[in-house]
């Protein structure tokens, strides 16, 4: 069994359209905002959500097809990693932000996979089983 796992795996709607940019080297970089609701029940029976508000950064192909193909409002699954940056202001102080590397993400639409986007496969593949279970 493997002593260190760094895998996330969240479904929720883009807060933001997808910013691409590129590297000083060239390299394709997509940046976009995601938030995930749960819904809970207290003790006394009264209904609860809590929103959580993600950023993700895509890389490479995933860059280009993150902002090809996702727009603001987006029902998708996330696949990839956690990362922390963390840098000095220029005041002096010490900064950080935890954000989701993109390793692969799907579409989702009416709770069915539209198309599933992976670095690994390079590209985009349909999805031929259309009775699958929703994936939230």
């Amino acid at each position: 069994m493997a002593s260190h796992i760094n895998k996330v795996m969240i479904v929720g709607r883009l807060t933001r359209d997808p910013n691409s940019r590129q590297t000083n080297s060239g390299s394709p970089v997509t940046d976009f905002g995601l938030a995930s609701n749960r819904n809970w029940k207290s003790k006394d029976g009264e209904l609860h959500r809590d929103t959580v508000f993600v950023d993700i950064t895509a890389w490479g192909t995933l860059a280009e097809l993150t902002a090809k193909h996702l727009t603001k409002g987006i029902l998708v699954l996330i696949e990839g990693s956690l990362r922390l940056d963390q840098w000095e202001s220029k005041e002096g102080e010490r900064r950080s932000k935890l954000y989701i590397n993109l390793d692969s993400f799907q579409a989702l639409q009416n709770g069915k996979t539209e198309r599933v986007y992976s670095d690994a496969s390079k590209g985009a593949e349909d999805v031929e089983d259309e009775d699958d279970e929703p994936l939230y």
